[in-house]
This record gives C-alpha cells, structure tokens and sequence, in this order.
C-alpha cells in the first residue's frame, strides 16, 4: 500500500508502517521511521497538542476539525520517538499539506526540510504537479529555503498569521 491514496479509496481507518524508501538518498535520512494514520489517534494528539495547544495556545476547536478522516496523517520518528508529525491532502492534481509540526528539541536540525522532502517525493510519485501549505509568517523564511513561494496574502488562522504558500514539483499541464 502507501500514500497512494485519495479520498475515494480510503474505505477502512487502518494503520501501515511505511519505510523511507522515498527518500533520494537514505543515508543521509535522520528519520528512522514514518507511521501513517487515517484517523487523528493518542499518537497524534500528543504531539499536536504539545506543539499547537500548548506552545502556540491554540483552543482544541480550532486545532481539531471534522474534516480530520479526510487526511492522510503521518508521524515521523527517529529511534523509537515520534519527533514530527504532518497531515497531508492529496488532491487532483496537487498534495495539500498542513499541521506541520516538529517538537522544540528537535528544531534547527533539518528534521522539517526532511519531513518535506519525503512527502514531496511520494507527491512526485503520485504525478503531483504541486505541494501547497498555509504557512505561519514566523516559518516563510523556512519554507522558502525549501523551495516555497509565497502565493496570497497574510491571513489569520486560529489567530496566527498565516501565508498560503506553493512549490512547483512537475512542470506541464495539469
């Protein structure tokens, strides 16, 4: 199985472990492990908690949505620890990525351009012309050293200021 999913293939709420086969080169992956989720589990609560409820002081209504089943939900783990955790969207044509989240400790070490990295490559594997992401202002400098362009306008989300960001992955028709 894998990531190549969409919304209409997802029939079961399961859980698979997923190598990091995608990776262009594994040794220089930092990532010992990604766990893929369809549903938001204790796993993931704890992680997005820690970083969205408690760090940044984001209500659980505007942290959780309903929409929460609709995502492929990945965390990311280096020995043994979840360290990061992301949701992704694969749409028509393009993979929509959100709640990007690595925990303090573990900032500044390439962990987040890493979590990129793979979900981008399995995007390219699934003819994804783009990835997409609203990002927080504090990270544009971030994601723009990881080949993001900033493509609206500033706009809050749960009170933060946000910036819909985009990255060419295959160029040609959509």
């Amino acid at each position: 199985m894998g990531w190549n999913k969409t919304l209409k293939d997802i029939t079961k709420k399961t859980e698979e472990w997923v190598n990091i086969e995608m990776l262009a080169d594994k040794s220089l992956s930092k990532i010992d492990l990604i766990k893929e989720f369809f549903d938001v589990n204790d796993e993931i609560r704890i992680i997005r908690d820690t970083i969205f409820r408690e760090e940044q002081n984001i209500p659980y209504d505007k942290e959780y949505d309903s929409d929460e089943n609709r995502y492929i939900h990945l965390c990311f783990f280096v020995s043994n620890k979840i360290i990061a955790y992301a949701r992704v969207l694969f749409e028509k044509n393009g993979v929509i990525i959100s709640r990007i989240a690595v925990l303090h400790e573990y900032r500044y070490k390439g962990y987040g351009s890493e979590v990129l990295q793979i979900i981008e490559n399995k995007a390219l594997d699934n003819k994804c012309h783009f990835s997409e992401l609203d990002a927080q202002t504090q990270a544009i400098k971030f994601y723009e050293t990881n080949g993001y362009d900033s493509i609206g306008n500033v706009h809050l989300e749960a009170g933060i200021p946000h910036i819909k960001m985009r990255k060419t992955l295959l160029q040609g028709e959509m």
